[in-house]
C-alpha cells in the first residue's frame, strides 16, 4: 500500500443498479450482494469488483 488516493475509471459500468444491497472485501476483491432495484424488487445476484483489473466478474 502506498497510502494514497487514486481516481479509477471503471471498464465497465455498476452491472445492476441497486440500493440496499450488502458488500465486503476478501483477498482484496469487493463483492456485492443482492438490494432491491428501481422497482423495489429483491435482486438475487452476486458481483465482484476486482480492482487489479478494473472489471466486475
Amino acid at each position: 500500500m502506498t497510502n494514497t488516493w487514486t481516481d479509477l475509471t471503471a471498464s465497465a459500468p455498476f452491472p445492476h443498479p441497486a440500493g440496499g444491497f450488502a458488500y465486503g472485501v476478501i483477498n482484496n476483491k469487493l463483492y456485492i450482494a443482492g438490494g432491491r432495484d428501481a422497482a423495489n424488487m429483491i435482486i438475487n445476484l452476486t458481483w465482484i469488483y476486482d480492482p487489479a483489473t478494473n472489471a466486475y466478474a
